[in-house]
């Protein structure tokens, strides 16, 4: 949400972030799973469904969940 709206205020100034006549792929691993809402102080979750920790790394769900990366296992 951060970085959309980021991309949004930049977009706006008139900074050119992207080519609208180029469609270049992205692959992002190991982001947050979970993040702090800063309106709440609660730990939320970042993305979509879809996602799941990185194998190996479950144990930090009950130590440190705001360290736990994730993966997509979307198919």
């Amino acid at each position: 949400h951060t970085h959309t709206h980021s991309f949004s205020v930049h977009s706006a100034t008139g900074l050119k972030l992207r080519d609208p006549k180029q469609f270049n792929f992205l692959w992002v691993e190991d982001f947050p799973l979970f993040e702090t809402d800063p309106e709440t102080g609660k730990t939320v979750s970042v993305h979509h469904p879809f996602t799941a920790p990185r194998p190996g790394d479950e144990q930090l769900l009950f130590t440190d969940p705001l360290k736990v990366p994730c993966v997509c296992v979307c198919v």
